[in-house]
């Protein structure tokens, strides 16, 4: 793709680099590009599908535009440039969003050693749970209409970090995770080798109440079905009471 553009339009966003995480559930995005820019990440395409158009609307912190001619930037639905691309050495974003993994190596009293690892997702996948702030899912909760809250449930963590599952999931930053029987795994990713995940659930000897959140570097971190609560603002102040009484 050329850095210079005709009058063919095309489309651009850009997003804090602090919630690039959620960067993965974009990889299928064809022919799309990223650069960094000082603390902001930048894509770039040439055209977009509807469905491609609503997953960029709903990545959490994403800011997106229309390119017209000269690379001008126009917020969508603006008749007045807001300012130009940005220049630079523009990357696929599949490469982008690809760190390497470090292999998770487990032993199993009953079974032999097996070593999994993340490897990039071939299936698009929905991402039903969301790792974020205390303070973003309260200011969220507080303010959000309890119907949206109704689907919704939550766990705290020792980081002050609140693990949401349930869908729709609320349009904050953090990183998102899909799951299956009680595996949530980083969005993007599969475990590898593609072994049946209840033989990942006895190698990680979980119990019939624990989940396993798997995160994209490789670390994973146990949870209990009784550490979530419903979505409710009550329990949500209560959370974040007792963390402030602290």
């Amino acid at each position: 793709m050329s850095d210079r553009r005709s009058e063919n339009a095309g489309w651009a966003a850009s997003l804090p680099l602090t919630a690039v995480a959620g960067l993965a559930s974009l990889r299928f995005l064809s022919g799309a590009e990223a650069l960094v820019v000082g603390e902001q990440v930048w894509l770039r395409g040439e055209a977009l599908n509807d469905a491609d158009e609503l997953r960029l609307r709903q990545t959490p912190g994403l800011e997106r535009f229309d390119i017209r001619e000269r690379d001008e930037l126009f917020s969508t639905g603006s008749l007045l440039p807001c300012g130009r691309l940005p220049t630079g050495a523009w990357r696929k974003l599949r490469d982008f969003i690809q760190p390497e993994q470090p292999p998770l190596r487990i032993v199993s009293g009953t079974w032999p050693q097996l070593t999994l690892s993340l490897v990039r997702d071939t299936v698009q996948r929905e991402t039903t749970a969301l790792l974020t702030s205390l303070r973003d899912w309260e200011q969220y909760a507080l303010s959000a209409a309890q119907v949206r809250l109704n689907p919704l449930k939550f766990a705290m963590n020792g980081d002050n970090q609140v693990l949401i599952v349930g869908s729709p999931l609320p349009p904050l930053t953090g990183q998102r995770f899909w799951e299956e029987k009680g595996i949530f795994t980083a969005a993007g990713w599969h475990w590898s080798p593609a072994v049946e995940v209840a033989i990942i659930r006895r190698v990680l000897q979980l119990g019939d109440h624990d989940l396993a959140l798997w995160y994209a570097d490789g670390r994973w971190e146990l949870i209990r079905q009784d550490d979530f609560v419903a979505a409710r603002r009550a329990a949500v102040r209560a959370t974040a009471a007792g963390v402030h009484d602290k």
